[in-house]
Parts: structure tokens; C-alpha cells; sequence
């Protein structure tokens, strides 16, 4: 995958970002949770390139924060900013890609 996002092409982190927000869980999603939705929301996502990306996003990420081993959750001033985006009818879509665009990407 490559960074720039074209059509039916997204980057990890943009999947990651978009179904932490579908699946909204307080205390952070599994692995295999994210992994569930990533993959029924993007079918062309692979497993093995998910794992790695997860962990790198995981260590220098703006956005991501590990609450244990395998369980994940957005920070606090993103997950923020985007209830208020979806409060307004923004589209989780436009939200991704608005932070994709400003924080840079491990993939």
C-alpha cells in the first residue's frame, strides 16, 4: 500500500483511524476487533501488512494509543475533535482524511 490514497486504495492508518471510530468502544478495541472491522469496511486490507502497521502506528502515533498488549484506543483530543465532527454531519471518511493529511504516516 502505498501512502497516497486513490481510489479503493487506503492507506493503514487511514483504516485504522476509521474503525476505531465505527466501533467507538471506551475503554479501546482489540486487535481482532479492529482487525474485523477494518477488514468487512476495506476487503482489500491483508492481515500481515495490518499487524505491522498496527504496531508501528501504535509506537509514534499522534492519534493511537496502546491501553495494553492488544487493546487500542484514539487519543483523547482526536476522538474529541471528531465527536464534535460527527455531531456536525461530517463523515467519519472526511475526518480520516482530514487528520491523514496532517499528521504523517508510518506506512
Amino acid at each position: 500500500m502505498s501512502k497516497q490514497t486513490t481510489k479503493g486504495k487506503h492507506s493503514y492508518s487511514e483504516m485504522i483511524q476509521t474503525a476505531l471510530l465505527t466501533l467507538n468502544e471506551r475503554g479501546g478495541s482489540s486487535r481482532q476487533a479492529i482487525w474485523k472491522c477494518v477488514h468487512s469496511l476495506f476487503p482489500e486490507s491483508d492481515y500481515k501488512q495490518f499487524l505491522v502497521r498496527l504496531k508501528k502506528i501504535a509506537e509514534g502515533s499522534s492519534f493511537l494509543s496502546r491501553v495494553n498488549n492488544s487493546t487500542f484506543k484514539l487519543e483523547k483530543n482526536f476522538r474529541n475533535r471528531a465527536k464534535k465532527a460527527l455531531a456536525k454531519g461530517v463523515t467519519i471518511h472526511k475526518i480520516v482524511h482530514s487528520n491523514a493529511k496532517a499528521v504523517p504516516h508510518p506506512d
